[in-house]
Parts: structure tokens; sequence; C-alpha cells
């Protein structure tokens, strides 16, 4: 079979990335459903794909992201047996192609999906065969999702559901010549407009602004009045707060992710490289001028924690015969046979007496293996070979995908550097984890009294005598929220943010009802009351001919213009929508007539605006 595979080299900013566009599969008309699925899984079975988490077809495990075995009702994640022979194939072929197309790393729902209709296949058809899916099967499908997962979950699961019968239908792997499911699960979330106070108190969405300026005060202390653990979490903290981030853009932030671009107007700006999650691909987050000596601080802090393991792996990337150890230089001879004492001294511990080197040994463990504590155990040339086989499994990447190396991570730490309890490792270096860093600033009774949070550390309680708490997503409410107070664009918000769809600035949307009418009002999208006595509602604050697109809310109160990208207002007010009034009914019928045209022309995005202007019409009927 003759594969279609371009290769691009995609050049985006801080980083050269190679890509494999894969042209999708097509079915043949002419065949039979069992043919085009054994041609679909031949022709993604034979594609070569660099994508790490693809390992061999063969393997039951894809980069222990992907698991093919059977589910289980009751233990699903202890499932070992293999899905069925007949549908394992189809299987890992769909998940490929979610990888080689998918914008996430992870299509884990497609898979847990793939696992129930297997299951229910088997059980009322006796057999595993992908085009044996009929209503039956598809609603018994739904049925197992809702007992076993949370209403939350089940909705998305059915949905992804629908997904793959649509996919099967198009690419003519069913048999039947009509199948038009329905899903019957649907989870409607119910979002009550819940703006801020001027304190952001009992705002589950924003922190509590005490949080805030008590980690703005510990991050104001020098230097050496901090632990490094402080340091660390002031420090990431202190860039979440200087643009809107998700705590995982910030930990794979590159050492040299510091940029200065001149703007049209010759002013310098400042600005941080980074690569966003969720698709939206490499930019750069640009620093209000009032946030840069925060910003600036807070790298400066963080190349230091981190400069001691970035060497430490710039050694390792040399390779094994360049590595070595610059803390004991007595031994010259790598086949002498080390004392308990010098094995410490290699690895960068030091003990008062003869009798702890014993006990430290015996607690030190690389590469999953316990050291001897007994001397003479090892010759230099074995420890320096534990230690070098003990570097991470994906070095030198510390993220391949953000094209980011071990060496050029800004966050990166040595085992147990921020850890007030135990040595450091300093022949020893790992990525930081997200619970390494939330669990610092969470509050206490969450971590069960297991630790002690940066809060407690430094005397910040509350009224109640606890210490403050912070989740590491409310500073990207919090300055969504004020971008909009200040009157930024919705589409420089999302780019801001690094979100694909503008759309989605909604979730971030808290101000409070005050800001928002006193908003309507300056931008005359809502009329005050005594302009309503005086002006009907077609007259000189609606212009029919102003109309570029079907994406307008009218009311008897006034009127709002947005994008097809925005979602409708869940608040409209349908009773007072003034579809009964003459000047008004016109307006809508205008507006709705611009919507249905500009979906039957292409846009995709007008279909939500029709259906909302045809429910506005049946309502007020």
């Amino acid at each position: 079979m003759k594969l279609n595979v371009l290769v691009a080299n995609s050049l985006i900013p801080g980083e050269v990335k190679s890509m494999i566009n894969v042209i999708p599969f097509k079915p043949n008309e002419g065949k039979t459903a069992r043919d085009n699925i054994n041609s679909y899984v031949i022709y993604y079975k034979n594609i070569m794909s660099t994508n790490e988490i693809i390992s061999s077809w063969e393997s039951l495990s894809w980069g222990g992201i992907y698991r093919f075995t059977k589910f289980d009702f009751k233990h699903n994640r202890d499932a070992k047996l293999p899905l069925d022979d007949r549908f394992i194939a189809f299987a890992k072929a769909y998940i490929k192609s979610c990888i080689l197309y998918g914008k996430r790393k992870e299509h884990t729902q497609a898979l847990r999906v793939l696992k129930v209709i297997e299951f229910v296949l088997l059980e009322l058809n006796g057999n595993a065969d992908i085009n044996g899916c009929n209503n039956t099967i598809l609603d018994k499908c739904a049925s197992v999702i809702n007992d076993k997962y949370a209403k939350s979950v089940s909705a998305k699961m059915c949905k992804e559901l629908e997904n793959i019968v649509v996919f099967l239908k198009t690419n003519k792997m069913i048999d039947l010549t009509y199948l038009n499911w329905v899903n019957p699960v649907r989870f409607k979330v119910q979002k009550n407009w819940d703006g801020y106070n001027k304190d952001l108190e009992g705002h589950s969405k924003l922190p509590d602004i005490k949080s805030i300026l008590s980690l703005a005060s510990i991050f104001s202390k020098k230097d050496e009045e901090l632990s490094q653990r402080d340091l660390f979490t002031t420090s990431v903290v202190a860039l979440l707060c200087c643009a809107p981030s998700r705590i995982s853009e910030i930990l794979a932030l590159p050492e040299d992710c510091e940029c200065w671009v001149e703007d049209s107007k010759g002013i310098q700006r400042y600005g941080l490289r980074f690569y966003a999650a969720k698709g939206y691909a490499g930019d750069i987050k640009w620093i209000p001028t009032e946030m840069i000596p925060v910003a600036q601080k807070a790298i400066n802090r963080l190349k230091t924690l981190s400069k001691s393991s970035r060497e430490l792996a710039i050694q390792m990337e040399a390779g094994y015969g360049k590595f070595h150890s610059k803390i004991l230089s007595t031994v010259t001879d790598e086949n002498k046979l080390l004392t308990v004492a010098e094995v410490c001294q290699y690895l960068g511990f030091y003990r008062e007496k003869s009798t702890d080197y014993h006990r430290k040994i015996n607690s030190i463990t690389l590469n999953n293996k316990r050291l001897k504590h007994r001397n003479f155990s090892y010759t230099l040339k074995e420890l320096k070979k534990l230690i070098y086989d003990s570097k991470p499994k994906d070095f030198p990447w510390y993220d391949h995908e953000k094209n980011i190396k071990y060496s050029n991570a800004l966050c990166l730490l040595n085992r147990f550097q921020i850890n007030e309890v135990n040595d450091t490792y300093k022949i020893v270096f790992e990525r930081p984890t997200y619970n390494l860093f939330i669990t610092d600033i969470v509050k206490s009774r969450d971590t069960e009294g297991r630790f002690v949070n940066i809060f407690e550390r430094h005397g910040y309680l509350n009224k109640c005598g606890r210490a403050y708490g912070l989740n590491s997503h409310q500073p990207r409410h919090l300055l969504n929220t004020l971008a909009l107070v200040s009157g930024m664009d919705g589409f420089d918000i999302a780019r801001w943010s690094g979100r694909q769809c503008i759309s989605q600035n909604q979730y971030y949307d808290h101000r409070n009802h005050a800001h928002m009418l006193t908003s309507m009002r300056k931008n005359k999208i809502l009329r005050p009351k005594e302009q309503n006595q005086s002006q009907n509602a077609g007259g000189d604050f609606f212009n029919l001919n102003e109309i570029k697109n079907g994406a307008v809310m009218v009311s008897k109160h006034g009127y709002c213009k947005h994008a097809y990208a925005s979602e409708p207002c869940a608040y409209y007010p349908y009773n007072e929508s003034g579809e009964n009034d003459k000047s008004l009914a016109t307006i809508h019928k205008k507006i709705r007539d611009k919507a249905c045209f500009d979906k039957e022309d292409g846009y995709e995005s007008a279909q939500k605006w029709c259906e909302f202007h045809e429910r506005i019409k049946v309502k007020e009927v």
C-alpha cells in the first residue's frame, strides 16, 4: 500500500519543530464494511510515526497512557486481559489516527468508549466486530457508561460515542444502510452568574486577594531570608500573576524564555516565549510594563535554583565518557574500590560521624536500586555508571513536543532540592511536578496535615486561625476578568491566555453586575430607562444597515453585538425579546435572516446563532 505522507517544518516562536501530516484514510464506496475496516487498520498500521507515545503496534500499552485491555465494570484499572482479537486492531488504528491528527497528547476518553463498545458487542452479539453496531448496541453502551461513571464524565463519553458513530458511518464501516442513533445522555451544567466583590472573597474561581498579597509579601523578601522551596513557590506564583498561564506552561518554560521586542511605536516590550497547552502552540506571552520587574526577578530566581541541575544535564548530554563529579577529586583510578565515606563524598553527602555514612548510604536509591552500605562495594567506574543510568528515561528531552531539553529547562531541580527534610541529591535531576508545587499553596486541611504550606510557614492566617490557600488556576481567572474590566478585546484576551477559541473567554468572565451595567451603558449597549420611554426600539439607537453578521442580541432593553465565534448569552431574557412589537420584530427578522444566510454561505459558527434566533421567535409566541 502506498502511503501519502508529507513532512514539513513549522517555525514557531522559540523553536523549530518537525511535524508529520498524514492524509486521512478514504473509504472505498464499492467495498463492504469489513473490507473498509481492514483497509483502515492496514493503512494506519503501516504509517511510520515519530511520536514517542506510539510504541510497537503489537504492544498492549502505548506510552503508559493507552492500555488496550478489556473493560471491567468493577475494577477497570486492574484489567489485564487484552481486547478481542477482532477488535484490538481497529482500536489501535483509531487511537493512532487520533494521536496523529489530534491537538492534545491524550485521547484516553476515546479508548474508554471503545472498550465499552467491545464489551457490549461481545455481550449482545457474541463477537466484537465493530461493524455490528446498531441502535440496540449503542443504547446499551450509553447505559453501561451512565451506570459506571459520574454524570459529567458519562456525558463527555457519550459525546465521544456519538463521534465514533459518525466516524463509522462516514467511513462506510457499518453494514446498516440506515443508522440514526440519538444520544440519551445529556448533562447540562447549571451556571449561575457569580460576579466578584471588591475583596474577591468566597468566589470559587477567583483567588482570595489576601492570599495573593501574602505571597507578594513573601516574594518581596531578600533571597537569603527565604528557603529554596519559598523561592520556587513564590517565583512560580509570580509568573502566574504576570500573565494568564496554566501551571504546566510555567513549569515547561525554557531557561532562555525572556525576549525583548520593539513594537511599532519604537517601545521595547518584554515577553516570555512559551508553548501553550491544549493545542494553541507557541507564542510570546507579553508582560504588562508594571509587572516586568516581578517577572524578571522570578525568572532570575528560578535560573539560580536550576543552575546546578542544568549543568549536570549538560554534562550528561556530552556522554558517559565526559561525565564526572567535581566533588571527589582524590580518587583517579576508576577501578579502585571506594569506602562508604568516599561514596558519600562522590554523591555530594557529608557526615561528621563515620557511622552516619553507613546510615546515609542505606537510604539512597539510584536507578530504582538501594545502594549497598558497606565499604568497598563499588568502584568509581561502577558508581559513575549507576549515576549516569539514573537520568530520566526521556533524557535529553524535558519536553520533546516543545523542543526543550533538560539542560535548558528553567524549573529543573535536583532531587529533594526543595525538600526541607531530605538531603539534596546533587547528582540526580528531576522535572518538578504539579503536585510538588500545589501542595505548598493549597489549604493545610487539603493535605491532611502531611505538609505545612507556605502561608503557614510564614504566619499568614485568616480570621479562623487557618492558613490561606490558593489554586494554581485562580490567577488565570483573575487576570482574564481584570482584562475584561479594562476593556481588552476578546481576541487579544484569548491570544494572551494561549486560548484557541475566543468563545472560551466567557468561562473566565467574573465581572460583577455593577461593572457590566456601567460598561453596557457606556458603550450604548443598554439604554437608560428615561431613553426607553422617549425613544422607540427601532429608533436611532439601532441602524439596520450596520448589521455585519447575525451575532446580535436584541431585547426591549437594548442590544449588543458579538462575533460568530462567541456563544449566545445564556441569560438572554426571552420573555422580553420584543418579538411581539412591530419595530423590534422587524429587527429580529433582519438579524435572523442574516445569520441563516451566513450559515448557508459556509459560516459554520453561524449555526448556533440561527438556532438562538429561532428560539427567540418560538418562546415569544
